[in-house]
């Protein structure tokens, strides 16, 4: 019976030790899951440190990873949020302080014209069109608020084919508000021969045209904008070469920023966001813009997109 009574108590100690284990590891469990609690609860409030023990091996360690990948992708989402809303509140302070200087001159020709009497026709004619002008600018400023929003946004489906550059460029030209100004563009199509690129059409020759005006807004009325296509190896390069006054070192980095008028003078028409729109068009493509100048001599905005490796066939093949 000795052996039975050995026996007996070797199982009650078992048991009792596996208790006690259990007990023990029950506290621990529960230690960890209040520390996980209360580390979440700080997440919450802002706490971007990761939990420890991801490493750990079984289902502890795997349930630590996936609140890690969870703890993660809240803060990624907390700053697309203020970066949004800082975007959104830096537009609308740029909308507001654009719309101030048309509405105010406005009002005061509108002030102006009502003070004059009819015996001063010429006079009021005078303020008549200054009105009208700084109707056009708002315009213009708002149909280019609609379209920069609509790039920003990515809501904007290209229709790309395959099209021949130098009907691009003429699209560009075609469409300025300016007839008369268009006489002033010429195109060298000496170094370009027979290529595709692979663009939307209509955009591309908004942001083409957008970079043409800019050219003809600063540079003498007798002076002309001189277009260059050059064909590289994997690219074509649009060249457009004005010969104005020149963009300073100091504003050159600056000039495809949002509502960036420059150190100069700004010109009447512009509203500031040509240049912009006309980068955010050519990178959507695949490409990029950029700017030399050399004060007094004039600015050159170089268009870079790739072509398509197809090329028409000349032969009547």
């Amino acid at each position: 019976m000795d052996w039975v009574t050995a026996a007996f108590g070797m199982a009650v100690t078992g048991v009792f030790a596996g208790t006690v284990a259990t007990r023990l590891a029950d506290r621990r469990q529960s230690r960890r899951l209040h520390a996980l609690s209360d580390h979440l609860t700080r997440t919450l409030d802002g706490n971007r440190r990761l939990i420890p023990g991801q490493h750990d091996e079984g289902v502890w360690g795997l349930m630590i990873h996936r609140c890690n990948q969870l703890i993660r992708k809240h803060f990624t989402a907390v700053d697309q949020l203020e970066a949004e809303r800082h975007f959104l509140q830096q537009t609308l302070s740029d909308i507001s302080h654009q719309l101030k200087t048309p509405l105010a001159a406005l009002a005061t020709y509108v002030d102006l014209l009502t003070s004059f009497s009819d015996d001063l026709p010429e006079t009021r004619e005078l303020y008549a069109k200054r009105c009208q002008g700084q109707i056009s600018r708002m315009d213009r400023l708002v149909r280019g608020l609609l379209k920069m929003a609509r790039l920003e946004s990515g809501t904007i489906p290209f229709q790309r084919t395959p099209v021949e550059p130098l009907a691009v460029v003429d699209d560009a030209i075609y469409g300025l508000d300016d007839v008369d100004a268009s006489t002033r563009v010429i195109v060298d199509t000496s170094s370009y021969h027979d290529v595709l690129i692979d663009v939307d059409r209509d955009w591309v020759a908004e942001a083409l045209s957008n970079v043409i005006k800019n050219g003809l807004l600063h540079s003498p009325r007798d002076s002309a904008v001189h277009i260059q296509l050059v064909e590289t190896a994997l690219s074509l390069r649009i060249d457009i070469r004005d010969h104005g006054e020149g963009i300073s070192p100091g504003d050159l980095p600056r000039v495809f920023e949002r509502f960036f008028m420059g150190s100069s003078r700004p010109h009447m028409e512009s509203v500031g966001i040509g240049l912009y729109i006309a980068r955010m068009i050519v990178r959507a493509h695949g490409g990029e813009i950029r700017a030399t100048s050399t004060m007094g001599e004039g600015s050159c905005f170089s268009v870079v997109l790739p072509f398509e490796t197809v090329r028409p066939d000349v032969t009547g093949t």
